[in-house]
């Protein structure tokens, strides 16, 4: 089946595991999942029988299959991968995303608030009033649908942290993504994230070096 989003790339590299070596492999860590032209290639580390295996594994896009895969051989005392805890970044993630979940249940609520008393005005003595209500409506249910997008991509860029893919959470909590959220979803959400943005692109680098 296609591969169109890291959790479908970790899911093959996961059944490749199991088919290798027969076991689905302990303490299974994915350092890294980067989507490449018509490939994925994952860096992962897991247990089997009490030694830990170092892959860098490609996935091939349309059909999720295993390409390819070379063991990287890493010195005794080479650290095993640790996710990070749930630290200032992931504080600031879950802070944004509540927020920007509170601001869609206000837009949509009051978007549809807006509509049904423009409709009950359109039918009423106040034919201008019903009719600057469903303008008001449609403006904010718009906000709304922008707003869910923004709440869907916060929490896939949390998931990604919590999971330990601080490389792709930092590339996906773009620069771009915090200024929409400053104007569409409010001035909280959009500092959390882009405060977010500066703490995790500063975690991969230590982690890097």
């Amino acid at each position: 089946m296609p591969v169109n989003d890291v959790e479908s790339a970790e899911v093959s590299v996961r059944q490749w595991i199991l088919k290798k070596f027969g076991t689905q492999g302990e303490n299974v860590y994915f350092e890294s999942v980067r989507r490449e032209t018509t490939t994925w290639s994952v860096d992962v580390q897991f247990n089997i029988g009490g030694y830990r295996k170092y892959y860098t594994v490609s996935v091939d896009s349309d059909t999720g299959s295993v390409t390819g895969y070379n063991e990287k051989f890493r010195p005794f005392s080479f650290p095993p991968y640790i996710p990070p805890s749930k630290g200032t970044s992931s504080m600031l993630l879950l802070g944004a995303l509540i927020v920007s979940i509170i601001v869609v249940i206000i837009f949509i609520s009051q978007g549809l608030t807006n509509l049904v008393s423009g409709m009950f005005g359109l039918y009423s003595s106040s034919v201008l009033g019903g009719v600057g209500r469903i303008v008001m409506g449609i403006f904010l249910l718009a906000f709304g649908i922008i707003d869910i997008y923004l709440t869907v991509e916060i929490n896939s860029i949390r998931e990604m942290f919590d999971r330990g893919d601080i490389k792709s959470a930092a590339a996906s909590n773009t620069l771009a993504l915090g200024v929409v959220s400053l104007i569409f979803d409010g001035i909280v959400p959009g500092i959390l994230l882009i405060v977010a943005r500066e703490e995790m692109s500063r975690l991969d680098v230590k982690r890097a070096a």
